[in-house]
């Protein structure tokens, strides 16, 4: 079987009905559904996927067309995780057994002859809400024309004992008008895919950018055809006098200039918003996975916000922020507040090791009480001097310490994103 693109690492099932009959799986699993004909099925609990998840579909549509596209249930469609329908010039998601659906999206121009539609469903866990969120999207292949919409929604739920189904319930209740034949492709996968990712897979790939160099050319003054590295630790007025510099202050400061102009073009080291945060106090559980932080000021370092990152070339500062909740937990006594400080360590080993070096952003405080299902809110912790090893790599540990309010053993936190962006001091 030929290498399909459109089948990933976190593919599940995949069908291109160009290649082989729509039935035959084309994923790594080769786990074919069963051909019913009309429709087909399958008892196979990978179908069972509950987040992240994608569901998608390539299927021609008209406005006649009803029935079931894609679903995961009992046979009955009484009970089921997730459910895609044709009903009344409408696709509609439905989700965990529930009668209504997520979200209704009307087919960009929908008319009486066959057209070509993606359908997609991706989902994943809403960090910021502690809920589930899914976007939905539904692409005119003939025009381009894109719908697009998003729901915030409760987990999904699975039950393994149910069954896969394409084009009808997998005892073919509920049947596709247009049957098994009018669907061209259909993937299952276990992670979110964008709308972009959608439109890149199903309708066509962007032409990358072909840059002529990485790096710009070392700059070459009009007189001379060798390369010129300016002193930039050197005066400007004397360089001024230079002979290479005859051409003008004009050309010297920008040759001067460039490299650090390109220098502010580095990605992020950290950029992370944490799915499933865990939920951490004073009191750690598993000791084994803490430590004290190595400036002796009492903070505990956590596997949970460890990253072992390179640092780009040259960059010896990062920007840091990060996104917490606090909150004081139940049985907290009258009076209690909260008190919960951070810090960012950069550090050439980890701390238990020997010849350990490191540096620290600035504290940030948090003394908010968001309550267990609040959101949170952005704390700036400044900068950080960038520790590096052997490797050109830095160990980054955020730092955590409840202060001692009323109440300070009820303090409780979760960190939902990080980023640390990295700086270049200025001469």
């Amino acid at each position: 079987m030929a290498f399909h693109l459109n089948s990933k690492a976190d593919t599940l099932f995949l069908s291109d009905a160009s290649v082989d009959d729509l039935f035959v799986d084309q994923s790594q699993y080769h786990a074919s559904l069963d051909d019913q004909g009309t429709y087909a099925n399958s008892s196979d609990d990978r179908f069972g996927v509950a987040s992240p998840r994608e569901l998608a579909m390539v299927v021609q549509l008209t406005n006649t067309d009803s029935g079931v596209l894609m679903y995961f249930g009992n046979d009955a469609g009484t009970a089921f995780t997730y459910r895609i329908e044709v009903i009344s010039n409408t696709v509609r998601f439905f989700h965990n057994s529930s009668g209504t659906p997520l979200a209704t999206l009307s087919p960009p121009n929908l008319a009486a002859s066959e057209t070509n539609y993606v359908i997609h469903w991706s989902t994943c866990r809403d960090y910021v809400t502690s809920n589930w969120l899914s976007e939905f999207a539904i692409g005119n292949l003939s025009n381009a024309t894109w719908v697009i919409a998003r729901a915030v929604h409760s987990s999904p739920s699975v039950n393994n004992s149910h069954r896969f189904s394409v084009a009808a319930l997998p005892a073919g209740g509920t049947p596709f008008t247009g049957l098994l034949d009018d669907v061209q492709k259909c993937r299952v996968s276990s992670r979110f895919h964008s709308v972009t990712e959608a439109k890149e897979d199903w309708q066509s790939l962007s032409t990358p950018p072909v840059p002529t160099n990485l790096y710009f050319a070392p700059e070459a003054f009009p007189f001379c055809s060798a390369p010129y590295d300016p002193d930039l630790a050197e005066d400007v007025g004397v360089a001024l006098t230079d002979d290479y510099a005859f051409a003008g202050p004009d050309y010297y400061l920008g040759a001067g200039q460039s490299p650090k102009q390109r220098l502010r073009l580095q990605s992020p080291i950290i950029n992370q918003g944490i799915r499933t945060p865990v939920t951490l106090d004073r009191n750690p559980v598993t000791d084994s996975r803490f430590a004290l932080s190595p400036d002796g000021d009492g903070y505990l370092l956590s596997i949970h916000h460890l990253w072992w990152r390179p640092v780009p070339p040259l960059a010896n500062l990062a920007k840091v922020r990060i996104f917490a909740q606090t909150w004081l937990q139940a049985g907290s006594p009258g009076g209690s507040s909260v008190s919960v400080s951070f810090r960012l360590y950069s550090m050439n080993k980890l701390p238990h090791e020997a010849g350990l070096k490191y540096s620290v952003s600035s504290t940030g405080t948090r003394t908010t009480n968001d309550t267990s299902t609040g959101l949170g809110a952005w704390i700036d912790l400044g900068t950080v001097l960038l520790v590096n090893d052997v490797y050109s790599l830095t160990y980054l540990a955020l730092g955590f310490k409840v202060g001692a309010p009323v109440g300070a053993d009820y303090n409780a936190l979760r960190v939902k994103g990080i980023t640390v962006e990295p700086l270049v001091t200025e001469e």
